[in-house]
């Protein structure tokens, strides 16, 4: 039988520290961006529609690549698997 992970009264912690962390990350992130010249909004941790809203950001410019390229490590280690990911207990 599949488990979900998460789902165990034992793994709540582990999840919410990394909600916690993932939360923390993407707000960093978008603060970078902006220091960078492109005006990422606040991202969205709700679940309900995109993390980061782009409409009207050119995503493709200089500007943006070079934020991106510059910002992207801060989501690294907040959105790497845990040991077991996807593995069914």
């Amino acid at each position: 039988m599949a488990r979900t992970f998460g789902t165990d009264p034992v793994d709540a912690p582990h999840v919410w520290v990394r909600q916690v962390a993932a939360k923390q990350a993407l707000t960093k992130f978008a603060t970078c961006m902006r220091e960078h010249g492109v005006n990422v909004p606040t991202p969205s941790t709700s679940g309900k529609g995109p993390v980061f809203d782009i409409r009207g950001l050119n995503t493709k410019s200089a500007t943006s690549k070079t934020a991106e390229s510059k910002c992207s490590s801060t989501l690294r280690g907040a959105f790497r698997a845990h040991p077991g990911a996807g593995r069914r207990r």
